[in-house]
């Protein structure tokens, strides 16, 4: 553990020390082209960062209801290596996932929120971090992806109360959490961008996953029942909505942080350049 411990911090010195170099040797006019460019490109692209910041900050119904930028069948393709190693890694863990789950959705569900609410607090705190060292501005990052953590759980415990989790399903969130946390946290430190891409593809896969619930529940409406009490508490839902009201706003929340990781991978990918 100490030599993990000391390998993390040398690779987190290296990096910064190179971004370090890097910015000094772009100078000060470089930065300024930066944060001045008008082009209507790179405006647009900040205008939808602080849109999305601004409606993941509030994950109640109000926020989540309003139509999402890229659909719900949107597939962000590839364009760098980093992209498609994400993109692999997702569907790679697709089979053993279909294969252990099969036709258990609301188990398949309730283990996928246990790994989809670590990537934005481990993130959330290595950019808060990282700001402190340069005693930067996060630009409404952090909140962003903090937000996106609690929402997540919120997800998680909404589950909870529709589905009682098996002693096989508590194995493997132990050992998901165990090797998903050090994993995420070591790639985001060498190459944040491509962390936000695979989770952009993760939920990508999430909002799959939800739409075959809601086609499993139309298809056996008797098992549509009423929400749970802890979902009308999150979100102010009718006292009569079902438990496919619920996984429409759940499904409209994760449309919105497949946007928003893809955004901010874009965005990083468009800074290093």
């Amino acid at each position: 553990m100490f030599f993990v411990s000391r390998v993390a911090a040398y690779i987190w010195a290296v990096r910064e020390g190179l971004v370090m170099m890097r910015n000094v040797c772009r100078g000060v006019s470089l930065s300024l082209l930066w944060y001045m460019d008008n082009s209507a490109n790179r405006q647009s692209l900040y205008q939808q960062h602080l849109s999305f910041c601004h409606v993941c900050a509030c994950p109640y119904l109000g926020s989540c209801m309003i139509e999402c930028d890229m659909g719900r069948r949107s597939h962000f393709k590839p364009k760098t290596v980093a992209d498609r190693l994400a993109l692999w890694m997702v569907r790679l863990l697709a089979y053993p996932r279909a294969w252990i789950f099969q036709d258990r959705h609301t188990h398949h569900l309730l283990v996928l929120e246990t790994v989809a609410a670590i990537p934005g607090m481990v993130a959330g705190a290595l950019i808060h971090f990282s700001c402190l060292r340069r005693i930067a501005d996060d630009k409404g990052w952090i909140e962003t992806l903090i937000k996106e953590a609690e929402t997540e759980r919120r997800h998680l415990l909404v589950i909870r109360e529709i589905v009682e989790p098996t002693f096989f399903d508590r194995i493997m969130i132990w050992v998901g959490q165990l090797l998903f946390v050090v994993l995420y946290f070591f790639v985001y430190i060498i190459c944040p961008r491509a962390c936000h891409r695979f989770v952009g593809y993760l939920e990508e896969d999430a909002v799959d996953g939800y739409d075959v619930f809601l086609k499993y529940l139309a298809k056996h409406p008797e098992e549509d029942g009423v929400a749970p009490q802890l979902a009308h508490t999150f979100w102010d839902m009718p006292k009569k909505a079902k438990i496919s009201d619920l996984i429409q706003i759940i499904l409209q929340e994760e449309m919105r942080h497949r946007d928003v990781n893809h955004t901010f991978a874009s965005q990083l990918v468009k800074k290093k350049r």
